[in-house]
């Protein structure tokens, strides 16, 4: 059985490899940064502090970025795109249809394939039910007599798509003209 003696020399030499890697990476001491007019307010974290009164300083980047998700990604597309007019057979960002926008977002987004039209698009992936979809999901509309539309999830009952009224938009699944006019989701990602 080891002593407590040894513990605690094993628990000293530990510290002192990870004080010295920690150091190795930049880390600074909590003097130089009151030194330097920095306090720990600032926007850099501070992690802890170590049995030596060292503080551990986690760079900005570190503490300020997000984690990827499908709906953070679908969030980038949409906000290089946002405003782009509507254009029955577009494909550019002088104007774009529904079903190029779904292809070129999931594609670009997320790395997934689909066909140009939106009743290609119907048959991808899997039906799922409405309370079941995530953000990658496609959502569907009969808009007319023959006319059919198609969206992409990004977010709790938002949808992305292009408008021929307001172009490239985020709107609402629970407004009153898209939930009636929904005719299922699909899933494409696996």
């Amino acid at each position: 059985m080891l002593t407590s003696k040894v513990i605690r020399t094993v628990c000293i030499a530990l510290l002192w490899v990870l004080l010295g890697t920690l150091a190795a990476c930049g880390a600074t001491r909590w003097e130089d940064e009151e030194s330097s007019g920095r306090n720990s307010s600032s926007s850099q974290g501070t992690v802890g502090r170590t049995p030596s009164s060292v503080d551990v300083t986690v760079p900005p980047a570190a503490t300020t970025a997000r984690p990827v998700t499908v709906s953070s990604l679908l969030n980038d597309y949409y906000l290089d795109w946002r405003g782009t007019p509507y254009q029955f057979g577009g494909t550019t960002r002088r104007g774009i249809d529904c079903s190029a926008l779904t292809q070129q977002a999931m594609n670009q987004a997320l790395g997934i394939s689909l066909p140009r039209t939106t009743r290609e698009q119907l048959k991808q992936g899997l039906p799922v039910a409405a309370e079941l979809t995530r953000p990658g999901d496609l959502v569907f509309f009969k808009t007319g007599e023959t006319l059919n539309h198609v969206g992409v999830i990004v977010g709790p009952a938002k949808f992305m798509h292009a408008s021929t009224r307001n172009g490239v938009t985020i709107s609402r699944l629970d407004d009153t003209y898209w939930s009636a006019r929904v005719i299922g989701y699909r899933r494409v990602i696996r």
